[in-house]
């Protein structure tokens, strides 16, 4: 079983946006309001995490209990158009759905280098809406129902051990928050 270090507050290292450092438990906080409505409750998770890296989040309800990906819905806070449509084409294309799906069911925590450098194209795309680097946290719970938001940078994301160690810690309070809500946030 692997063993984390206890909790601290933990704010990054500079402020982001005008906004002020984040502090993770604050965005804890904002995962457990699951008495709101699902639309409440994310617009209150994306807030929180937002200015961790000060470029926009877009956030995906999926299951994963069939053999293929559903979407639900996604929700995105201070991202283009242009970035919204690409995460539905990714998440509707039946030639990236496998992809996709398998990756749900096994990363709790990955830099944009490993969910999407293999497509040059999607990079491309994201650069040009001046996104050049991504942090995906992915909690899914024991029903294979889930939520994934990717956290945009407009710089190179120092991914320490330490940092990406924190984020899977969050990607099990999403997974958690999804069960204390009774499944209702991930599914419409």
């Amino acid at each position: 079983m692997r063993r984390y270090p206890p909790y601290r507050r933990h704010t990054f290292d500079r402020p982001v946006g005008g906004h002020l450092k984040p502090d993770l438990l604050s965005i804890v906080e904002s995962l457990f309001a699951v008495e709101q409505s699902r639309e409440l409750w994310i617009a209150g998770v994306q807030e929180a995490a937002s200015a961790m890296f000060g470029n926009g989040v877009a956030s995906v309800f999926y299951d994963v209990s069939e053999d293929t990906l559903s979407l639900h819905a996604i929700h995105t806070l201070g991202v283009s158009d242009e970035v919204a449509n690409m995460g539905r084409f990714d998440h509707t294309d039946a030639a990236y759905l496998p992809r996709v799906r398998d990756f749900y069911r096994s990363v709790m925590c990955a830099p944009q280098a490993v969910y999407a450098g293999w497509n040059q194209e999607y990079l491309e795309r994201m650069a040009a809406q001046e996104i050049h680097d991504a942090v995906m946290i992915n909690g899914l719970d024991a029903s294979r129902v889930g939520v994934v938001s990717y956290l945009f940078s407009r710089q190179k994301i120092n991914l320490t051990k330490d940092l990406q160690n924190t984020l899977e810690r969050l990607a099990v309070h999403i997974a958690s928050a999804i069960t204390a809500a009774g499944r209702n946030h991930a599914r419409p």
